[in-house]
């Protein structure tokens, strides 16, 4: 495939005005569930399947020598077809009561189709709201939104069956770069329906505009969170979003906004340890101007596929 060399200019308006604290714990939950969206990655390779975590699901070391989930399934993977988005799978922990849900980042030609169908359309919730009233004059990046319908039968629908079983477990949904906004959408869908779902959004773009932002921030208690976060508290729900310095896909499209609260990994190599993540809050780094890149380098970047692990590969991590 050609790739079109596009010059880019993004200004530099870095703010670190104030520092947050965070926890500990709180890091290395952010640590071990990228190694849940990388694993997400596999099912494009066919290495990961429904399960026994530690034996049968895959053969990767994480899987196989996990003791924080010693004891968890895979109960469903979903692989998007040729003309749809959406790959990831379900996890069931009953040891630790929790149901992980997982969304894979771009990848095939229609996971960049979806990318670049960057258009705002009418956001409406596909599921009946619960204890919060509706948005008003809201929008929604196209590309990520289309086929949040076909997830909701593939994803949400078998979550609402084992909370049916299980409604003390905890949901937590992960997923990187397009996988990210999958998650971001899917938890607003969990959110609304009255679950409190910690979602973690690693290098995720900008879907929504103003209106939705403040709304899911809203609806989400983003304020509540982060006095919690900065006072030491552990938290088990909330919209958490993770940029990795110098990844430019944070940053995109221009025209669109971020909710939830945003974690910022100040070290570009890997490992990054809990000294280099900063707490921001609600506010949002803008990245460094970069004169020299096109756009594939901007949206393949080392810094975009790293998050606490190489995050886009099925490796044996």
């Amino acid at each position: 495939m050609k790739v079109i060399s596009i010059r880019c200019c993004l200004t530099s308006l870095v703010l670190f005005s104030s520092v947050l604290a965070f926890s500990e714990k709180l890091y290395d939950d952010f640590y071990h569930y990228a190694h849940f969206t990388a694993l997400s990655a596999c099912i494009t390779h066919g290495r990961l399947f429904e399960g026994p975590l530690n034996g049968g699901a895959c053969d990767l070391n994480f899987c196989l020598n996990n003791k924080r989930n010693r004891e968890a399934e895979i109960v469903k993977v979903k692989k998007a077809t040729q003309d749809e988005i959406g790959t990831g799978f379900i996890t069931l922990d009953k040891k630790n009561k929790q149901i992980i849900v997982s969304f894979r980042g771009s990848t095939s030609a229609t996971d960049w189709a979806s990318d670049l169908q960057m258009y705002p359309v009418d956001y409406h919730s596909i599921s009946k709201l619960k204890g919060t009233n509706k948005c008003h004059d809201c929008k929604v990046h196209y590309g990520f939104y289309r086929d949040l319908g076909k997830i909701s039968n593939s994803i949400i629908k078998p979550v609402d069956e084992l909370f049916a079983k299980y409604p003390d477990f905890k949901l937590i949904v992960v997923g990187h770069s397009l996988g990210g906004a999958l998650a971001t959408l899917v938890g607003i869908e969990f959110r609304v329906k009255g679950y409190e779902p910690l979602v973690i959004a690693y290098g995720c773009p900008k879907l929504m505009n103003s209106q939705l932002a403040a709304w899911v921030n809203k609806i989400f208690k983003v304020d509540n969170l982060a006095d919690k976060i900065n006072s030491g508290e552990d938290i088990d729900w909330g919209l958490i979003r993770i940029v990795h310095e110098d990844d430019y896909v944070p940053m995109l499209p221009p025209s669109f906004e971020h909710a939830g609260l945003e974690f910022y990994i100040k070290r570009k190599d890997l490992p990054h340890k809990y000294s280099d993540i900063d707490f921001l809050g609600s506010k949002e780094v803008i990245i460094n101007e970069h004169n020299n890149k096109n756009v594939w380098d901007l949206l393949n970047g080392y810094e975009h596929r790293n998050y606490f692990l190489t995050i886009n590969k099925c490796e044996n991590f």
